[in-house]
């Protein structure tokens, strides 16, 4: 992977004003009151961020993600994913809530929700 954007000179990308994701790195930024601030990511939950960011508004299912960071050859318990995102929930919580839960089915990110320290599920 870092070959590839090495090559295509693709190492940091701008998500928006906020996120800022250094792709040859696997570094996660937000810029928060003019600091840019290195938010210390599993690998696993920046691949899983990227899953969502990638698909913004799009509901994926514990099984897609599953499939996009293991692959399809793994056997992982589906609420593996849960413990994931909760911590991955736990290192953004102040600065972005854009990771929502569709009860049942799985997770979306969403661009246009209010940073409040209450977290937002769907039904």
């Amino acid at each position: 992977i870092k070959k590839f954007y090495k090559r295509n000179n693709i190492l940091t990308q701008h998500f928006n004003e906020n996120i800022e994701i250094d792709l040859a790195n696997f570094k996660f930024y937000i810029n928060s009151d003019n600091k840019k601030i290195n938010i210390g990511l599993t690998p696993i939950e920046f691949k899983i961020f990227l899953c969502l960011y990638k698909k913004t508004g799009i509901t994926l299912s514990r099984e897609e993600i599953i499939r996009n960071i293991w692959g399809e050859n793994y056997f992982i318990h589906n609420r593996i994913v849960d413990k994931h995102i909760s911590s991955l929930r736990n290192k953004l919580a102040p600065y972005m809530q854009n990771i929502r839960t569709i009860s049942g089915y799985g997770y979306k990110y969403e661009e246009n929700v209010t940073n409040s320290k209450k977290k937002t599920y769907e039904n």
